[in-house]
């Protein structure tokens, strides 16, 4: 056989990200609130940026405006409940009860809701000591991945998920689903997501209760067979087929006692120690109101929320004066690089704010009839029709919308709310967003009969009576997402006198 050697091109094409577009999308990605705090430490240690005190009073121009921390729904009604504040009190109360008759220690745990609901204290962790008093769960995660070893794409994409994770910690969404909403590969996806995983506190990342327990247990080397399986069948419990599990697990009373109590040890909403960015933003990101002189959408106007940041100025004479004078080479180096950092904020600014309009223009358009009319005529919409429509990446509109805020007379939302999937109704057009779907499930359960919950069947089978196509597994994890336990462990909670 004959080696031959040659020589050949190939041309290839790489989007390099400058350093003034790395600080503009960082920015992007920032709350006001966080952006407030990023932009005072700026000031503090460049000289050529100053702090406007003319500036008009930051939160008393905005206090006649209708504030509401939760999601309102289309009749001004109590907004859907969150995971935080739905089942926490009352599962407390509930554990306390062991005399109703069934066998010690292991019925007990079937009235408690091993959906993630119930609250376990649990030892104080690295993360709890050092955690800031308003620092949010996704600034916390964020300052870990940049310190991360790893591929640039890989980290930005984890980044670009910090947005999707809820208040308890968990990223529910599938893969396929963040995919087709982010425009990014499965693979790098993955790793961006296994990379979440590894970072504290632990359990974080997971899509549900059952995998963020996995995650502690295996950062502990204690996810042993018997136990991933007992994982995996814990919705058995629920059911009270204890002694069928244990069969199944092949493990006697002691161990799986043992096993539940090490279950009970572990952290079920890791997020929660961390401040949500309702709790620390009262203000919005962006404002939707009616404007008498707009002709386009109805009347309807977005802005950018200026009021709740700083007004920082350039100072331009001051670098000018400054570069005339004589000074040794490293002062004037220092003086440089302070110069070129304050004009590369000044276009990071703007770019923010341009970006941010336009998106919430975007989702103005696409929502109309939601603002008109409330909940039920939320329409489905990805990032990747919002990202076509400003003629920018699906990763931009996701840096956009993270950790933002936005307010309208029907209140304050966060801009991922807007952001839904569509289910098939009987005509088959797909225009109900899973949102609506949702707040449909959110009534037929508040509208149960005491002591006669409602199965996941059953809601399914109302929701196909009218009109709407839905797995049963979805209506389940719909419900997950809204906080509310299961039939089984509601009416535990009915029979107790607890709502």
């Amino acid at each position: 056989m004959e080696l031959k050697l040659g020589v050949s091109t190939k041309q290839t094409q790489n989007l390099a990200i400058t350093p003034q577009m790395q600080q503009a999308l960082k920015l992007l990605q920032l709350s006001n609130v966080e952006l407030n705090e990023h932009l005072t430490e700026e000031i503090e240690k460049n000289p050529f940026l100053e702090l406007n005190e003319k500036q008009n009073k930051n939160e008393s121009d905005h206090k006649d405006k209708p504030k509401d921390d939760g999601l309102a729904d289309a009749n001004n009604s109590s907004p859907p409940p969150s995971p935080a504040t739905t089942t926490s009190s009352s599962n407390n109360n509930i554990d306390q009860i062991n005399n109703d008759g069934r066998q010690k220690e292991i019925e007990d745990y079937d009235s408690r809701d091993y959906s993630g609901s119930e609250e376990i204290n649990h030892t104080q962790t690295i993360t709890e000591r050092t955690l800031h008093e308003k620092e949010s769960l996704s600034v916390f995660l964020e300052k870990q991945i940049r310190l991360e070893n790893i591929d640039d794409e890989i980290k930005n994409i984890a980044i670009g998920l910090l947005g999707w994770i809820d208040d308890n910690g968990y990223l529910r969404e599938s893969d396929e689903e963040l995919s087709n909403a982010l425009g990014i590969k499965i693979k790098p996806l993955i790793e961006a997501r296994n990379l979440i995983k590894t970072l504290e506190p632990l359990g974080v990342g997971g899509k549900n209760f059952i995998e963020c327990i996995r995650i502690q247990l295996l950062a502990a080397n204690k996810l042993t067979d018997k136990l991933s399986k007992l994982l995996d069948n814990l919705h058995m419990i629920e059911k009270n087929q204890i002694s069928q599990l244990m069969r199944l697990c092949n493990i006697e009373k002691s161990e799986f006692l043992e096993m539940m109590d090490q279950i009970k040890s572990l952290d079920p909403r890791p997020g929660l120690k961390f401040t949500s960015v309702a709790e620390i933003a009262k203000l919005p990101d962006l404002i939707v109101k009616k404007d008498k002189n707009e002709k386009k959408n109805n009347g309807w106007v977005v802005e950018v929320n200026d009021d709740t940041l700083p007004k920082v100025l350039f100072l331009d004479r001051l670098w000018e004066e400054l570069a005339r004078q004589p000074m040794k080479k490293e002062d004037k180096n220092y003086l440089k690089g302070c110069n070129k950092s304050g004009k590369w904020i000044q276009q990071a600014l703007a770019y923010r704010k341009s970006t941010m309009l336009r998106v919430g223009s975007a989702i103005l358009k696409k929502q109309l009839s939601f603002f008109e009319e409330g909940i039920n005529s939320l329409v489905p919409m990805t990032m990747k029709e919002i990202a076509i429509e400003i003629d920018v990446h699906e990763s931009t509109v996701s840096r956009g919308i993270t950790n933002k805020l936005l307010e309208c007379p029907r209140g304050i939302y966060e801009l991922k709310y807007f952001f839904t999937q569509g289910l098939k109704s009987s005509s088959g057009d797909g225009n109900l967003s899973s949102a609506t779907v949702k707040d449909k499930i959110r009534k037929i359960i508040n509208e149960e009969v005491p002591g006669k919950p409602i199965s996941d069947t059953k809601i399914t089978s109302i929701l196909c009576e009218n009109g709407i196509t839905i797995a049963r597994r979805t209506v389940a994890k719909y419900r997950e997402n809204l906080g509310i336990p299961p039939a089984s462990a509601r009416r535990v909670k009915q029979q107790l006198g607890y709502n």
